[in-house]
């Protein structure tokens, strides 16, 4: 499996395992990204968030939603800040465990 599809398998099994859709994971991944809350680009964003999902993407761009979805306060309260190796360690936690 290439960078691109294993990427995007991970960000889709991280929305699923938080109970959310990817319209609302892109939302937020929105307002992590950027301080405005323009209705439009929201819009915008989000459709090209899901179709980032779907088509060949750059790793790197996916990287860079997988490290805002770290980010956010859900998936900081989920089991997989903890036990993700990509993830392993909540901010500020002990390295010693």
């Amino acid at each position: 499996m290439d960078k691109c599809k294993e990427l995007q398998n991970k960000i889709k099994i991280i929305i699923k395992e938080l109970g959310l859709t990817q319209i609302e994971i892109a939302k937020r991944v929105y307002c992590e990204r950027f301080e405005d809350d323009d209705p439009e680009e929201i819009r915008k964003f989000t459709e090209t968030f899901r179709q980032n999902l779907k088509r060949k993407a750059k790793p790197e761009l996916l990287e860079s939603y997988l490290a805002n979805i770290a980010n956010l306060r859900e998936f900081k309260n989920s089991e997989m800040a903890i036990s993700s190796p990509t993830f392993r360690y909540k901010k500020g936690a002990s390295r010693d465990i």
